[in-house]
């Protein structure tokens, strides 16, 4: 009786510290928080090499695969910085940090994307407009520049977190906008981003 006390008691203070029962995730905010509404801003590069922001992008893979996840963005755990991390065992999609990104859309619209959202579990999945190619520049957790184009699952993972550090989610997609894009370009995501 006092140890299922003492779990009560420190579930209760973690969340109080905006951390969850496990001491190395966040809780996930929903919809209508509204950190997620807003436009998430520039990491300073000399952030990077801090042992507490390791320890934050750490933390931050640990709550996405505690979700189930395959991406998460900063700002769906209350941090309104330009970060997010993707991939992982079993997702199909490289392990990733993309800190600062700035993301060009190759082309038009072509793909309708079935997705769910951590951030928006009561609406269920979504079917939104995405591009099959981007070209995305971004430092990693090492503080390291690239440039790359990116296609397929990983192209429109990266559309999806991106969305979050514009303050944009999946429910704010009408499909009925893009009418060129054809029936047999649906794209089945099978993992909550």
């Amino acid at each position: 009786m006092n140890q299922l006390f003492l779990v009560v008691i420190l579930s209760f203070c973690s969340l109080a510290h905006g951390r969850s029962a496990f001491f190395d995730t966040f809780p996930i905010l929903q919809a209508e928080h509204p950190t997620l509404r807003m436009l998430a801003q520039e990491v300073e590069l000399n952030e990077i090499d801090s042992p507490r922001f390791k320890s934050f992008i750490k933390d931050m893979f640990t709550t996405m695969k505690r979700n189930s996840g395959v991406g998460l963005a900063a700002p769906q755990i209350n941090f309104s910085k330009k970060i997010f991390v993707m991939g992982g065992f079993l997702t199909g999609v490289k392990k990733r940090v993309m800190i600062n990104p700035e993301v060009e859309f190759i082309g038009e619209p072509d793909k309708i994307s079935r997705e769910a959202c951590l951030s928006a579990h009561e609406h269920g999945p979504q079917r939104v407009p995405r591009y099959s190619k981007v070209y995305v520049s971004y430092y990693d957790e090492n503080g390291q520049f690239f440039e790359q184009e990116f296609s397929g699952y990983t192209a429109i993972v990266i559309q999806h977190e991106y969305d979050h550090l514009l303050g944009k989610l999946v429910i704010d997609y009408d499909e009925s906008l893009y009418p060129w894009i054809e029936a047999d370009n649906y794209v089945e995501i099978p993992y909550p981003l």
